[in-house]
């Protein structure tokens, strides 16, 4: 996949994340930089003894700058302490908290109250897995090539389940919350359909107009000021870019062999623990 400073062709591993309802939404740990403190220099004046007898001025100047670290005239200034500065992880997608996906309810099918806000105002309503998942696969179809944050995949056994419910409404809303920040899907007339639907969410995205690809190119153009021809520099960089991944891929890939290798002979000892528990389990 390309990849690019704006985030639009990043990949996205949320897959694999397991989210603990007990613990809440994770949050992002901030940096704290160890507390400074000032540096002055110190600067020690003469003070003359009330009993000795007055100097001139020049011999008084004189003895000042004598005593003075830099020798000058002119006395050093303190340093300020830096202020603390919080530094948020750049790989962090950050997310926005308009959109949010709660109260579900179970009547046969799972439904949960959506809200959200995109540049035509707020929205709200009651909405299914299904009109997700077919929200992202219109993205996925209508948007070649960008990226397309995740949601949970389709489980047919143990989806009516509470806590697996509340597993996949926090990655619902994890979905929503990082299209907020994606403004050419937020905005899309995929995403106008998914927040204010005349009828079913999935037979009015299938009626959609068919995408071309001069289409796919010129909303690219306007959306993401993709240039149709870029100059020679740039794919020059691009082109290295990609040498260097294809060389990395190659370096490790016997690594990713090895392991997977490993894993599968751990199969069969796996199977055999779970007998041997089972068996255990039916004894007692």
């Amino acid at each position: 996949k390309m990849s690019n400073k704006n985030g639009l062709f990043d990949s996205d591993d949320e897959d694999d994340v397991q989210y603990n309802p007990e613990e809440g939404d994770p949050e992002e740990n901030l940096d704290q930089p160890a507390e400074a403190t000032g540096t002055s220099f110190p600067v020690a004046i003469p003070t003359p003894s009330p009993a000795a007898p007055s100097k001139s001025d020049d011999e008084e100047e004189e003895k000042i700058g004598a005593s003075s670290p830099a020798g000058g005239s002119s006395l050093p200034v303190p340093i300020p302490p830096p202020r603390p500065v919080k530094v948020k992880p750049a790989s962090v997608l950050e997310e926005t908290s308009d959109f949010s996906v709660t109260d579900p309810v179970n009547t046969g099918h799972v439904t949960y109250t959506v809200k959200g806000k995109d540049k035509d105002g707020d929205f709200e309503g009651s909405r299914r897995y299904n009109d997700f998942f077919h929200l992202r696969n219109a993205l996925i179809n209508r948007w070649p090539g960008t990226y397309i944050p995740n949601i949970p995949a389709k489980k047919a056994v143990g989806n009516k389940d509470d806590k697996y419910i509340e597993h996949r409404r926090h990655f619902l809303q994890r979905f929503l919350r990082k299209i907020g920040t994606l403004p050419h899907l937020l905005n899309s007339d995929e995403f106008r359909l998914f927040a204010r639907p005349s009828g079913e969410i999935e037979k009015m995205l299938a009626m959609m107009p068919r995408i071309t690809p001069d289409l796919i190119v010129e909303r690219y153009k306007t959306a993401l000021h993709v240039d149709e021809f870029p100059d020679d520099f740039l794919v020059k960089q691009c082109r290295e870019v990609i040498n260097e991944f294809n060389a990395f891929c190659k370096k490790i890939l016997p690594t990713l062999k090895a392991i997977r290798e490993n894993a599968s002979k751990m199969v069969p000892a796996k199977a055999h623990l779970n007998a041997n528990y089972k068996t255990l389990m039916e004894g007692m």
